[in-house]
């Protein structure tokens, strides 16, 4: 998922920010039970989720991403 999430940050550039929440790290764990997140793993686009325990294609994220750009 974060590789696809990198195409998307290499292809949009400044438009966006990709950020990773490791469910490993005590930060992230912290920060995923806030989101209320249920599965891995997620994208969440400006605050909402958009892909959940699937991988999209490199054409299903741009096109979520167009949306709100």
């Amino acid at each position: 998922m974060v590789d696809v999430a990198q195409i998307a940050k290499k292809y949009f550039g400044n438009k966006i920010d990709v950020v990773e929440y490791k469910f490993s790290e005590i930060d992230g764990i912290k920060r995923i039970k806030k989101m209320g997140v249920k599965k891995l793993p997620s994208i969440y686009i400006n605050g909402k989720l958009k892909f959940s325990s699937i991988i999209p294609n490199k054409e299903e994220l741009f096109a979520e991403i167009e949306k709100v750009l």
